[in-house]
């Protein structure tokens, strides 16, 4: 709960501005927690398509929206970013959005039914460090909150059975996601209602 904030994200007018008030604290309490060694303009808003398609029918996000001078172009679908299929600018006060709209089954394979979610459910959205380019050097210090290390990536095998004249091979990833600077993010909760 942040002082001020008087409903959530999805209900947002120009007069409360609940989103505006969010992101500015986030930034600030990142800024603080890491000495400025995170800059603001390393962060990156991620939300899903969900939440996405809430906010661009909140009164907040029309009004900035239609206060832009990119405002015909955006309506239009002629303004170039990657959001412009959600209805979203690039960047959001400042901080640069990304709308994420991986799916996931949850289900077993086999199973009667089959449940698809997204990935980001439409109550979060997360305020994190993305600073510098995709790959980073081993061993330097880093202010990204989530690193994605890589162990094994795109590794075939492959097994030759002669007498069944049989090949069988597979492809190997592995992935671990840590979080390795937490000050460096921030996960807002209770975004819709």
């Amino acid at each position: 709960a942040l002082t001020g904030n008087a409903g959530t994200w999805d209900a947002s007018t120009t007069a409360r501005q609940d989103i505006k008030r969010s992101l500015q604290h986030g930034v600030e309490k990142i800024l603080a927690d890491t000495l400025n060694g995170v800059r603001a303009d390393d962060l990156v808003l991620v939300i899903s398509s969900q939440l996405a398609a809430k906010l661009t029918q909140c009164q907040e996000i029309v009004d900035y929206i239609k206060a832009s001078p990119d405002a015909l172009a955006q309506v239009r679908g002629e303004l170039p970013g990657k959001n412009t299929a959600h209805g979203l600018p690039s960047k959001l006060y400042g901080i640069s959005l990304v709308v994420e709209d991986t799916y996931k089954v949850s289900t077993k394979k086999g199973a009667s039914t089959t449940t698809r979610s997204q990935v980001l459910d439409d109550g979060y959205a997360i305020l994190m460090a993305r600073p510098g380019s995709l790959e980073g050097v081993a061993g330097a210090p880093t202010f990204s909150t989530c690193v994605l290390f890589s162990y094994a990536e795109q590794q075939v095998y492959k097994k030759v059975d002669a007498d069944n004249e049989r090949t069988m091979g597979r492809v190997v990833d592995i992935h671990v996601p840590k979080l390795v600077a937490p000050a460096s993010g921030i996960l807002f909760t209770s975004v819709t209602a």
